[in-house]
């Protein structure tokens, strides 16, 4: 009975240690890396950071993202440059995309742009070329257990011009075109956006969530 006591108590100790000590880190951010975050989209992207608190001109995230599911081409035997237009389409590249939360329906698939590399409201981050975007890097695996599993990651700097205000969002693109017919390829086929809100905390510090 005493060796029971002795126990539970050790136990009460460390399980109180544990938390005093998670109490004085900084909270971790992360997002899209659930299976539901998954379904229904053809690009899923993720985030983590290390903190949810940043200086407005301080904030970067390690991004991940993926073009193809591997397990489904592998087991398949599929081409997955068919999921992202008709046999007569040609894809021509992704664009990586930043924006602030008001034009977060921008973009979207089946819709045109007149220059990929000059959207208005966006900054152009960078751009994966098709020879690139199918490679082993770019895959990812997903299951309901496992969540989703990415190759692909790199860090992103948000500028703080999309910082402003109290409070508000800012979003990540991941947009596929394609050449289709004579429109070339500021033709959309598919794309998926990431938004995250901040809120102020302090006078040049903002929260994440």
């Amino acid at each position: 009975m005493r060796r029971r006591k002795a126990a539970l108590r050790a136990l009460a100790v460390l399980a109180a240690a544990v938390l005093l000590a998670g109490c004085g880190k900084d909270s971790g951010y992360e997002v899209g890396f659930g299976y539901d975050n998954h379904m229904g989209y053809m690009l899923p992207m993720g985030v983590r950071a290390g903190t949810d608190a940043f200086s407005r001109d301080g904030l970067t995230l390690e991004l991940y993202f993926g073009t193809y599911d591997s397990d489904y081409v592998k087991e398949n035997d599929s081409d997955p440059r068919t999921f992202y237009g008709r046999e007569e389409d040609e894809l021509a590249l992704f664009g990586l995309y930043l924006c602030d939360g008001e034009h977060r329906e921008d973009l979207g698939p089946f819709s045109e742009t007149p220059d990929h590399k000059a959207v208005e409201h966006h900054i152009l981050l960078r751009e994966i070329p098709a020879r690139d975007a199918f490679s082993q890097e770019y895959g990812y695996t997903a299951g309901w257990f496992k969540g989703i599993a990415y190759n692909h990651h790199e860090t992103v700097a948000i500028p703080p011009e999309f910082l402003q205000g109290d409070k508000g969002s800012f979003v990540i693109k991941l947009v596929a075109f394609v050449n289709h017919g004579e429109e070339g390829p500021e033709y959309i086929s598919a794309s998926h956006s990431l938004e995250i809100d901040y809120q102020a905390i302090g006078e040049n510090t903002v929260k994440i969530s």
